[in-house]
């Protein structure tokens, strides 16, 4: 945006200036020439001024470069006395040159500032200048553009009124005989309007006079000398030039010098017509005269900025001198003065648009550019090399779902080697794909530099090119000093499930690498199957299991008890029954949790066929997709080939607490699921507050604003009514709510249980059965506050959180005091779909 900023501002201020100033000295230089040859100039040089694009475009020539030597993204800052900054200075490894780092930095021993930092300090004011400023000049000059062509388009509206409701003036003769006098070409219309203040003229291709009402009772010299000079504007076309003018004015508006030049304009135009009157045998004396009287009998009011009026404004004083001045030429413009006004501005145009001003447009061929592929790296554990057809040679690299790190890595990351060919600011690209808003960032740093947040990475499902920006610097994007030679990039993990695919190190600010079109793995579409692991026909040691973090709060898991099979179970298996629609390849996922090496592994095998050891699961403390892959095969993943019909998988335990939650079978050799994988209910998904204020209360149910618990947050019952209230024991809140459609709803609050007597509300819906709600769990407290699902016990356990099956409408939801000194702060209803806020489990 700098970069346009400094051409539109060159365009006003610097071109514009040097045309207006040059056309003021060819005016003054013909000294005594006629008004006409004025107005040629003047519109010469304005019209010259609107095509200043068109010749930037067109005409070779040079480029001035005024950007900065860090674009508007760039910018440094000084943190505690030391550099700290989103182009920070590159560092070599070892001591040395980091030592040689810090004294090019300008940081002695003391902490205090160099001359060399105190210039980057105030460069890195500059460009934060440059950074706001820019978008804040363009958007007052196009504002004030805005508004001066829209009051043109207003103007060109009101004329199309008046002509509606005008009447003809009964003057045909006279305007025959004054149409073969100036050989005019095309009819001009006389109308009259109440509305009109001073005579008027409009139109090009019809042009229309409008007179004021009063114009029938004028002498018939004074109507054929105002006739004379209206339609002596059709004959110049100053319609045509008095809205170029009105238009180059609104382009160039903050240059003062563009609104003189149009003034003078619209004044040698009107002296220009008033010498077409004198010419035409009428006394300089008279014709004053007769501008004089009529000027005086008429109200004065606006004009419309697109119609060329009689009066001309404020030149009317200096137009009258030029009138009575008797040795002034009065001649019209010759064709080759018209020739030659032509071919000066084509001059003009061609020589001013020699010099541009902005970023070379050959720039991006003369910058370097290194291309590192993101799995060739020195990785560490956190990060694993997948495949996938539309990745740069067929991998990438992916962030296990264990290296989420909110600090900056304590060791290298990913390192990546390079050498520099020559000195400059870079800027690094990758190539990347993003599951979520909650899944997109990295940690990133050059050599021995500070790590750099790269947080908020556009989400998406394809492949995508994304600049490297500092989240902590308002995600400006980043530069990097480099010198020549040999270099080191570091990508480190902070959230998981976060896929690079390349990465390109750059010092052309221009340079934007080109996006590939996601290869297509075949030519039709690709098959999903998604199953939930406990809706099997599961046999024991197997059984299902609960946790918030699985999909539907359910998952398959061993028992703990059980030992490692070494050999497929006669027993402790889960079948699955599918239909696939069309024969092909097919790949298995699994959702799947392994908590240690010696609990990453189950049998599986489609249909009758072979028992494959799917084994060293990547261990982890949450949920992640893994393919299924043969141990016995070097981990290579496994493929089936199906028939169109039914199948059958089946899946039996081998190691205790390997937990399974879902499965995907898939036709796709490059999909790789995320998050809980796809659902179709999550389609249209729900979720509504309920607010506190809305709640009709029972006493001793009260607000944080009473004055009875003015100590405490939200809503809840005092100490001292006792616990475990039965029957409609004291202290209700009670909400009206609607839900859109028919379906499954979870109910949601944010709690605060201070003591193992004090955690539990009663909920109810529609006046139905009570649930005992404990909060956040049995004989659990919690002093901060926690997101929980209204649930039920079972064995002093939660269930999954109750399902509330609702019609479309309005309902009831009721929460009665338990016991008293729980707390609850918002409210929330989600559809099963949702994925409602997060619980926190003891």
């Amino acid at each position: 945006m700098t970069d346009v900023a400094l051409r539109v501002g060159a365009y006003i201020f610097l071109h514009g200036t040097v045309i207006l100033v040059l056309a003021w000295g060819l005016v003054r230089s013909v000294g005594e020439e006629p008004a006409a040859v004025s107005h040629a100039v003047w519109t010469t040089a304005l019209v010259v001024l609107l095509c200043l694009p068109l010749g930037g475009q067109v005409v070779p020539g040079w480029t001035v470069d005024l950007t900065l030597d860090s674009s508007p993204a760039r910018s440094e800052t000084f943190l505690d006395g030391a550099l700290s900054s989103t182009s920070a200075m590159s560092t070599p490894f070892g001591e040395e040159d980091a030592a040689e780092a810090s004294a090019q930095t300008g940081m002695g021993a003391g902490g205090t500032r160099s001359a060399a930092a105190d210039q980057i300090h105030w460069q890195a004011l500059l460009h934060w200048g440059a950074r706001w400023g820019a978008p804040a000049f363009l958007l007052v000059w196009a504002g004030g553009a805005f508004l001066l062509l829209g009051r043109l388009g207003v103007g060109m509206v009101t004329l199309w009124h008046w002509r509606r409701c005008t009447t003809a003036l009964d003057c045909n003769a006279l305007v025959d005989r004054l149409t073969d006098r100036l050989d005019l070409t095309r009819s001009v219309s006389v109308r009259c309007s109440r509305r009109a203040r001073v005579p008027t003229v409009w139109g090009m291709w019809a042009p229309v006079v409008l007179l004021p009402a009063g114009a029938s009772d004028w002498s018939r010299a004074r109507l054929r000398s105002v006739l004379l000079h209206e339609m002596a504007h059709v004959k110049r076309w100053d319609a045509l030039t008095h809205v170029l003018s009105r238009v180059a004015r609104a382009c160039f508006w903050p240059n003062p010098l563009v609104w003189r030049a149009a003034a003078n304009a619209t004044a040698a135009q009107e002296r220009a017509c008033d010498d077409v009157v004198l010419r035409s045998g009428v006394a300089s004396w008279e014709y004053a005269e007769q501008l004089l009287a009529v000027t005086k009998t008429l109200r004065r009011g606006p004009v419309p900025v697109d119609a060329v009026a009689l009066d001309a404004g404020r030149q009317f004083k200096s137009r009258m001198r030029a009138l009575l001045k008797s040795s002034g030429p009065r001649r019209g413009l010759t064709r080759r003065e018209i020739v030659l006004c032509g071919g000066l501005g084509a001059v003009l145009l061609t020589a001013v648009s020699i010099v541009q001003v902005g970023p070379d447009s050959d720039e991006q061929d003369q910058g370097h550019q290194y291309e590192l592929e993101a799995e060739q790296g020195h990785l560490p554990s956190a990060f694993v090399t997948e495949t996938d057809g539309a990745a740069s040679e067929g991998s990438y690299l992916t962030v296990t779902e264990r290296a989420s790190l909110d600090q900056p890595p304590t060791s290298d990351g990913g390192a990546y080697t390079f050498d520099v060919e020559s000195a400059g600011r870079h800027v690094v690209w990758a190539r990347v794909r993003v599951p979520s808003d909650d899944h997109n960032s990295f940690w990133v740093r050059m050599d021995s530099t500070r790590w750099i947040r790269w947080n908020g990475i556009e989400q998406g499902d394809a492949w995508h090119w994304v600049q490297v920006r500092d989240a902590d610097q308002g995600r400006r994007p980043v530069a990097f000093d480099l010198s020549e030679g040999r270099h080191r990039l570091h990508l480190g993990p902070r959230e998981d499930q976060v896929d690079v695919d390349r990465i390109v190190v750059t010092d052309d600010w221009n340079y934007h690498p080109r996006t590939e079109p996601e290869v297509a793995s075949n030519t039709r579409p690709s098959s999903q199957i998604w199953v939930e692991a406990e809706d099997g026909d599961s046999e024991s040691p197997l059984e299902v299991a609960h946790s918030p973090h699985s999909a539907g709060w359910r998952h398959v898991v061993a028992r703990p008890d059980e030992s490692r099979l070494d050999a497929p179970p006669a027993e402790g298996r889960a079948s699955y029954t599918f239909t696939v629609s069309e024969a092909g390849t097919y790949r298995v996922w699994g959702r799947v949790l392994a908590a240690s090496t010696g609990s990453d592994s189950f049998w599986i095998r489609m249909n009758q066929g072979r028992w494959i050891r799917w084994n060293e699961i990547r261990p982890g403390e949450r949920w992640h997709w893994d393919q299924v892959h043969d141990a016995d095969a070097d981990n290579a993943p496994v493929q089936f080939e199906l028939g169109a019909g039914e199948h059958q998988l089946t899946v039996a335990y081998r190691e205790s607490h390997a937990k399974l939650d879902r499965l995907l079978v898939t036709s796709s050799p490059t999909y790789r699921p995320r998050g809980t994988g796809d659902r179709p209910e999550a389609s249209a998904p729900f979720s509504k507050t309920l607010p506190l204020s809305e709640a009709v209360l029972t006493p001793p149910m009260a607000r944080a604003d009473s004055p009875s618990t003015a100590s405490t947050a939200g809503i809840g019952v005092p100490d001292g009514p006792g616990n475990d209230a039965s029957d409609s024991g004291p202290g209700a809140a009670e909400w009206t709510f609607s839900v859109p459609r028919d379906g499954e709803y979870i109910l949601w609050g944010e709690v605060r249980a201070p003591a193992m007597n004090d955690n539990s509300f009663y909920v109810s819906l529609d006046d139905g059965d009570e649930i005992a709600w404990h909060t956040p769990a049995p004989e659990a407290t919690t002093e901060t506050w926690t997101w929980d699902p209204v649930s039920r016990l079972d064995d002093g356990t939660h269930t999954d959180p109750v399902v509330f099956s609702l019609e479309a409408g309005t309902h009831t939801l009721c929460i009665r005091n338990r016991e008293d000194g729980t707390r609850l702060r918002r409210l929330r209803i989600t559809n099963r779909a949702a994925s409602g806020p997060l619980p926190v489990r003891p």
